[in-house]
């Protein structure tokens, strides 16, 4: 029988569990999922989708980012990076009562704060806790809001130059390499591949032709104008009806992705996104004033706004007098039939009060929509998450249709369509939206239902050397745990 020296044995079994690492570079067939600039390569899709960002890293426990501190050392500014925000409340907990409290912030100054609660041992904690940090939670909290501590880190993934693939026993991440305005590169950041690959998570974006778009905006617009010639508008516009949801007003705002992370913090917020031309460089802006004629509608009266008297059990109306508002809102709250009207937002309330006759019933103040816009030649979009049908086949589920123009070289969003929402509404609209809809769900048969770089990150990783990989990109800094 062959003997294997120790040391033989030693290096075989330590080779077993070694990290492998796989360098993909912006070169040749795989510099197309590096374009920052096509919304369905694999940067664009990750800046279509940045709020995911946020989750993914909460999830890693913030590892692959940095603190300020952290930058400073590597001699990098912290103006370079995209960054986000964690908000988690301060809780203190009394193990002899077994008691947590949340410290809430009052209208003292953060040293009257403490000189009121240091006879109560919960608030120990409090007292041990570092002076100046303290003081900054206190200064970045609200009056009367859990006290919170918040944390900012940094990250980016518009300069990446490479993808470092590192396999581990059981787990495998891609780390991000960037390179800075000096010249210098570092990770900018790291994500394990396991949530890159729940591909149904992520929106992407096609494009229209000319002539789908220019057939859906007019099929759209033909929509919103029959929309003012129905019977609901019409009783809204009378003061019949309360409510009245045009097209526009409802549905002109984009969705949010449905599959979004669980994330542990509170107020977990990405900052710096609005300069980073997200969403596939349809930027979420106004169009110039002057360039966008709106059509709108207006509700001449509104509905009677009514209060439940609770002695009588009937509703009781609000008549309008020749008394200034404040006085008449303090003689109706000693009536009983009105205990109800301290519910009220007194600047709506004296907005009724003010606009009315003496003598009239108070009504809801008047009411205008945008039911359509027009301006700049535009041209459409859509967007849409990748799922399965009945059959399990995979196709493209549309979330929204975007109209946007060009402006300054820059696209704008002009118009959004939520298909999720009209979805949901087309019942109640009827025949309104259903030939838009119809249109949308066609032409959703042949758009792309395949994402290209889940190949990229699942390519075998090759045992290199970190140190000569390193060395190959000149990274400052690797931010991993080697």
């Amino acid at each position: 029988m062959r003997i294997i020296p120790f040391s033989l044995f030693l290096f075989y079994c330590l080779s077993l569990n070694a990290q492998k690492f796989a360098l993909i570079e912006n070169k040749g067939k795989n510099a197309q999922q590096f374009d920052i600039e096509n919304p369905n390569s694999f940067l664009g899709i990750l800046m279509n989708n940045i709020d995911l960002i946020s989750s993914m890293v909460d999830q890693n426990g913030y590892r692959g980012v940095y603190e300020n501190y952290m930058l400073e050392e590597l001699g990098v500014s912290n103006s370079e990076m995209l960054s986000l925000t964690t908000s988690s409340t301060i809780r203190l907990w009394e193990p002899q009562t077994n008691e947590e409290v949340m410290v809430i912030k009052t209208q003292q100054s953060l040293g009257q704060f403490l000189d009121s609660v240091k006879e109560f041992p919960i608030y120990e904690g409090l007292f041990n806790a570092d002076p100046q940090n303290l003081q900054q939670y206190w200064d970045n909290s609200c009056e009367y809001c859990p006290l919170r501590i918040f944390s900012k880190y940094y990250f980016d993934i518009r300069h990446t130059i490479a993808l470092l693939i590192e396999e581990k026993p059981d787990e495998k991440w891609v780390h991000f390499i960037g390179e800075l305005s000096n010249g210098k590169r570092m990770v900018t950041l790291s994500l394990r591949t396991e949530q890159l690959e729940q591909i149904d998570c992520f929106k992407l974006m096609h494009f229209a032709s000319a002539e789908e778009g220019d057939l859906l905006y007019t099929q759209l617009k033909k929509q919103a104008f029959d929309q003012i010639q129905s019977e609901a508008c019409r009783a809204w516009i009378q003061g019949k009806e309360p409510y009245f949801m045009s097209i526009l007003s409802s549905f002109g705002n984009m969705g949010y992705s449905s599959c979004l992370y669980y994330t542990s913090n509170n107020g977990l917020q990405l900052m710096g996104v609005r300069h980073a031309d997200s969403l596939a460089f349809i930027q979420q802006t106004s169009i110039p004033e002057g360039s966008v004629n709106e059509s709108t509608i207006e509700q001449q009266k509104g509905s009677i706004y009514q209060l439940y008297a609770y002695e009588t059990e009937n509703f009781v109306n609000i008549i309008r007098t020749d008394q200034p508002f404040a006085l008449a809102l303090e003689t109706m709250k000693q009536n009983p039939d009105y205990t109800d009207i301290a519910l009220i937002d007194s600047t709506y309330l004296e907005n009724w009060w003010t606009t009315a006759q003496v003598g009239d019933t108070l009504r809801n103040r008047n009411e205008s929509q945008i039911y359509w816009k027009e301006g700049p030649a535009v041209k459409a979009a859509f967007y849409y998450q990748i799922g399965l049908d009945s059959l399990k086949i995979p196709c493209a589920n549309i979330s929204e249709l975007v109209f946007y123009t060009e402006h300054n070289g820059k696209k704008i969003n002009f118009i959004t369509y939520n298909y999720e929402m009209a979805k949901v509404h087309e019942e109640y609209f009827g025949a309104i939206l259903t030939p838009i809809n119809k249109s949308i769900q066609t032409l959703a048969t042949y758009m792309n239902t395949q994402v290209h770089w889940s190949q990229l990150l699942d390519s075998p990783t090759k045992k290199r050397s970190f140190l000569k990989l390193s060395k190959q990109l000149q990274i400052i800094n690797t931010n991993l745990d080697i």
